[in-house]
């Protein structure tokens, strides 16, 4: 195998763990099965290479809680992926797997996943992902939130909305689309500005923003509004520092955020980021499977309510995925709390 930097803790975990699935193996014991996660190799992936470390140290949150062994997989490329999965499926070592990263090859990563014969628990993408008994908890994807999000932005009745959109973010057509029909489908006007050729943004009180925040500060920069104005954008393009100096500057503009999870921690009123929101899902799941020795039973399971309160959802169709949206309005005050 490669060569690994470990620290003194972590190889004499590493070693007692052989040493125990040795022993089984010369007792005629079956080998511990694994769970298995999926982490691009490229330290440029922030958040799954810090989502695969605090899936392995997960925190009991009740006494005599255990989590089963989870082996993260670094991958170069899609392909390299799914071979080193369908391995480990072939060796008959992996129980399920759990959170893995496959933003950007959600279709190739699906297809092979359907004929696996294990489960696939919340797996880390920002689009909406097609139903299949093998693939589950999937959290609410783009066009999901941006369909809540026209959901309470139509509720104001407007004549028009304006749509930030970029040359950058090809991947987001169809989610496009889709707010285009839905804005037909309501007889309201759409103003369509590709932020890299605009001179200037459309005076309507409603935006659609799909493009990184810190992207349209730039576009904001000598901008003045001669209305106050709401932007709905998803939680995965906003910035709460960018939007402060936005605000500071446009202070007649508001943000409303939709979120694929609950963004105030029930327990504490703080507001979580998605690795936290992920991360205590992942935990979640995968000490629930231990607890049931199989993880089909927590697979199978229609919903399933976390120890913070929030409930994750295996939901089938697009009109509940939108219902699991959560919409925040963003308050400069949160960056204190």
């Amino acid at each position: 195998m490669p060569r690994f930097d470990l620290s003194q803790d972590e190889t004499s975990a590493l070693l007692q763990y052989l040493l125990v699935d040795i022993e089984r193996r010369l007792d005629g014991e079956a080998p511990t099965k694994v769970v298995l996660g999926l982490v691009p190799a490229t330290q440029s992936h922030m958040f799954p290479q810090e989502l695969g470390n605090r899936l392995k140290t997960c925190p009991s949150t009740r006494t005599g809680e255990r989590f089963p062994p989870l082996e993260v997989m670094r991958y170069e490329n899609p392909a390299e992926a799914l071979a080193k999965v369908e391995a480990r499926i072939t060796d008959g070592l992996a129980s399920y797997i759990v959170a893995p990263y496959i933003a950007g090859w959600e279709m190739q990563y699906v297809a092979r996943a359907r004929h696996w014969p294990i489960p696939t628990l919340l797996p880390v993408s920002p689009v909406d992902l097609p139903d299949h008994p093998n693939i589950r908890y999937a959290l609410p994807g783009l066009k999901s939130q941006v369909g809540a999000l026209l959901d309470r932005g139509l509720t104001r009745h407007p004549d028009a909305l304006t749509v930030v959109l970029s040359q950058r973010t090809p991947q987001l057509q169809d989610t496009v689309q889709f707010a285009r029909a839905e804005l037909r489908a309501h007889r309201i006007r759409v103003d369509e500005v590709m932020l890299e050729g605009a001179s200037a943004l459309p005076q309507n009180s409603l935006w659609l923003v799909l493009v990184p925040l810190d992207k349209l500060e730039t576009k904001l920069h000598d901008a003045r509004l001669t209305t106050r104005v709401t932007a709905l954008l998803p939680a995965m393009f906003f910035d709460p520092e960018v939007a402060q100096r936005i605000k500071q500057h446009l202070p007649g503009i508001s943000w409303q955020i939709a979120y694929p999870y609950p963004p105030i921690d029930a327990r504490t009123g703080r507001w979580r980021s998605p690795l936290d929101a992920w991360s205590e899902a992942g935990c979640a799941l995968m000490a629930m499977s231990a607890a049931s020795e199989k993880p089909g039973n927590v697979s199978g399971q229609s919903l399933i309510t976390l120890n913070s309160g929030w409930t994750l959802f295996n939901t089938p169709d697009e009109t509940s995925r939108r219902q699991q949206v959560i919409i925040e309005q963003w308050d400069q005050r949160n960056l204190l709390k």
